[in-house]
């Protein structure tokens, strides 16, 4: 007997094909092709497989293998699937990719890209593990290595994008035809050697978002030459405003300790160009924002002949005053070692029609993290020439409508964090030209500087107020005869200007609030009480080490701000320190705040040299490998002087120790002599002043008090149980209140004429002086 029973399975099917749910076979919906030669291989060429890619629908991967030459490589891809394109395979038959990179080379082939790629919305296109080089696209044309359109995702990670060349974008130009266009930039991608004939060397970006965030990540080497006066912006990275937003974000600390955008070329931005070409468009950001503890991100050694060398940013706004605003944000960074005729670091340009537009903000957002103990921010060692000779630009160049902020808008939310300036060669460190350009700098430290002109200058007197809050300004060498100088309104606060024999400003017009300065010259900044003229007492100026000794005047003096201020290395402000009296508050006056009593004796071990210790006779004191105190062999200071009488005293080196408070105060140090367990030898002793007023130089009249410590005439290191102690009042002390100590070696050794006297010494100190101190090792 018959049946006309339709199968079940035939029956889903129908219904499926009836609600248009055509079930795709598993093989159908994630298929991995290999590109090779030899078993295991399903096509010979990378254009074959994308072919077949592009004809099944799912989510597939292409392995390209090392197993056959990929020469004269120029294919395309037109997708809105997920797709895997990954080098790293010798051969057809292996399955875990290893670190060789497979090579895919367009020198010989069409003058086209080496990979044309149209990733539509939605789709994902990820490459990984291979070396793409040789593109050329001629002419003006797009992506020498790479071109990317549409509105999806490009990856690359593990790969090399390199010796490429096009009109835009050598190594790789990026376009975005929507919102969700993405370039993202992943670990272990160098974009490097690339030449664009005009602009973008190493990237082109337009109207799309970028991500370059993972680590071991790097554009080098690019350059972006420009034509018969046309384009030549963006050695590394170019990004064009467009009818979709243009940003970009980095966080890679790049290969080893180069830096993340190293040594690119351009005629306007070196490193990178922002440029708005309509004020129509959307507005662009650009973001530095560090993660890492041990570095931070570092854009250096990228040149620019004309303006730039580091970055180089200009706005767009129109005759209806439409405008592209441009944000570039950077926190834990460097910009170094870079170089341009003008705005050797960065320049902020304007556009032909008055009106604000772009924006460097230093430490002024919450992405990125400060690490303790270390600037959150590094301007140094950039370099205003033009490949030719030192040229009278400026390190930070900011022309009509343009901002400059350190910490602007951040310091209540507890991130705010410094940036150190120092080290750089050019006409001014900071030069605004023009009108409505206004500089605010919070925690700021401007040292090492060589410039020919003034240290800082704002041109314009409407709405280029100058601001300067806890900023550090010393041992640079300035041409002007004047530091700092302002046409419009300017406020200093809690700042350090100490440039003897500058004037500390010139002031061309506006109004100026001067609070809580310590400088070198006062009389410019209108003197009175809130402006004086005191030695700041920096640790080791000599060295570049402006933060604050002990008894520095600039310590527990200005009123305390925000309790979630931070200083210049990311610590806490408005630390009291007991000992100090305060005179208006507990904030220190500067860009570092003193977190806890300094050591009073400087370089008290002798650990590199005798740095800071003043000569006292000639030729007698040099530093020695034998030490008491820290690592063997970390050095001490040896007394040596030949044809010396018995009991002869000679006078090596001393120190002046201004004491911070009153109390008492401990006098001690390691020292060795020459003699043994049955005779006594040489002997190693202190010999300290202590005057109640003995000015800056410690030596100002007659010594209040004075006093011999014997260390020790033995052979081997001895440090006395028992220190010398100096009691201070606090009816006697001031802000000169001083302790001089001198090595002194006293001849004592028993060998017959001529004698010769030899001590050592280490571990000098001179302390607040506790009850442990004091009582110690049966002190009574």
């Amino acid at each position: 007997m018959s049946s006309d029973r339709v199968p079940a399975a035939s029956v889903l099917a129908v219904l499926l094909l009836l609600a248009g749910a055509v079930a795709v076979p598993e093989e159908a919906r994630s298929a991995t092709y290999v590109v090779g030669a030899g078993t295991g291989c399903t096509h010979n060429t990378l254009a074959g497989a994308l072919a077949t890619v592009a004809a099944t629908p799912g989510s597939h991967t292409v392995r390209v293998t090392r197993s056959t030459g990929h020469t004269q490589i120029a294919v395309s891809l037109t997708t809105g699937q997920t797709l895997d394109i990954t080098g790293g395979f010798a051969t057809c038959a292996q399955t875990t990719p290893d670190t060789t990179p497979t090579v895919l080379d367009g020198a010989g082939g069409a003058t086209e890209p080496v990979m044309r790629i149209t990733v539509n919305t939605g789709g994902i296109v990820r490459l990984d593990r291979l070396t793409i080089r040789n593109g050329d696209e001629d002419g003006a044309g797009y992506g020498g290595g790479i071109y990317f359109r549409g509105d999806g995702v490009l990856e690359i990670q593990r790969s090399n994008i390199t010796n490429n060349t096009a009109g835009y974008g050598g190594g790789l130009y990026a376009e975005g035809l929507g919102s969700a266009a993405l370039l993202r930039i992943g670990a272990d991608v160098y974009i490097g050697s690339n030449t664009a004939r005009l602009s973008g060397g190493g990237i082109y970006l337009e109207g799309m978002q970028m991500e370059m965030v993972s680590p071991r990540t790097m554009l080098a080497a690019n350059k972006a030459l420009g034509s018969g006066g046309e384009g030549g912006y963006g050695g590394g990275l170019m990004m064009l405003s467009g009818s979709h937003p243009t940003d970009a974000r980095i966080d890679t600390t790049g290969q080893g300790d180069v830096g993340a955008i190293f040594g690119n070329e351009a005629r306007y931005g070196g490193g990178i160009a922002i440029y708005a070409a309509d004020a129509e468009h959307e507005d662009m950001s650009f973001i530095v924002a560090g993660t890492s503890a041990l570095a931070p991100v570092r854009i250096r050694g990228n040149s620019a002949s004309v303006a730039g060398g580091g970055l180089y940013v200009k706005p767009a706004i129109d005759f209806s005053f439409d405008a592209v605003y441009i944000h570039a944000r950077f926190r834990n960074f460097a910009l170094n070692e870079n170089s341009a005729a003008d705005g050797a670091a960065a320049y902020m340009d304007f556009d032909d029609i008055d009106g604000p537009g772009a924006h460097l903000y230093f430490n002024s957002t919450d992405e990125g993290t400060c690490p303790l103990n270390r600037p959150c921010g590094e301007v140094s060692a950039n370099d205003a020439h033009d490949g030719i000779g030192p040229t009278e630009g400026a390190i930070l160049r900011l022309t009509e409508g343009t901002q400059l902020s350190i910490n602007q808008n951040v310091a209540s939310a507890g991130i705010g964090a410094g940036v150190i300036m120092q080290d750089n060669r050019g006409g001014r460190l900071i030069y605004s030209s023009n009108q409505g350009s206004p500089v605010r700098l919070d925690n700021a430290v401007m040292s090492g500087n060589q410039v020919s002109q003034e240290l800082i200058r704002l041109a314009g007197d409407e709405f280029s107020y100058l601001w300067l809050r806890g900023v550090t300004i010393a041992g640079n060498d300035i041409g002007s005869g004047h530091v700092i100088a302002k046409s419009d309104d300017s406020t200093i606060d809690g700042a350090i200007i100490w440039q003897p024999g500058k004037n500390s400003l010139q002031s061309n017009g506006g109004s100026l609030v001067a609070r809580s300065v310590i400088a070198s010259e006062v009389s410019s900044l209108g003197g009175g009480p809130e402006a004086l003229v005191r030695d700041p007492r920096f640790t080791d100026p000599d060295r570049g080490d402006f933060t604050l000794r002990a008894a520095s005047p600039a310590i527990d003096v200005a009123m305390p701000g925000n309790k979630e201020l931070k200083d210049v290395l990311f610590r806490p402000r408005n630390v009291d320190i007991p000992l100090i009296p305060n005179r208006s508050g507990p904030r220190d006056i500067g860009a570092y705040e003193v977190q806890f009593l300094p050591a009073l004796v400087q370089n008290p071990d002798f650990d590199i040299d005798l740095h800071q210790w003043a000569t006292v006779t000639a030729g007698v004191t040099t530093r020695d490998a034998l030490n008491a105190i820290g690592p063997t062999d970390s050095g001490s200071a040896k007394i040596t002087q030949t044809n010396v009488a018995y009991g002869q005293a000679i006078r090596g080196i001393r120190q002046c120790v201004h004491l911070p408070g009153p109390g008492l105060y401990a006098i001690n140090g390691s020292g060795r002599g020459t003699g043994n367990i049955t005779t006594g030898g040489d002997i190693a002793q202190l010999h300290w002043e202590y005057r109640r007023n003995g000015g800056e130089s410690c030596t100002q009249g007659v010594a209040t008090l004075s006093g011999v410590h014997s260390l020790s005439n033995s052979g081997s290191w001895s440090r006395p149980a028992n220190p010398a102690l100096v009691s201070v009042e606090p009816t006697e002390w001031n802000s000169n209140t001083s302790i001089t100590v001198t090595l002194v070696a006293i001849e004592s050794g028993v060998s017959g004429e001529p004698r010769t006297t030899s001590a050592w010494f280490d571990g000098v100190r001179v302390e607040r002086a506790t009850d442990d101190t004091i009582f110690r090792n049966g002190f009574d």
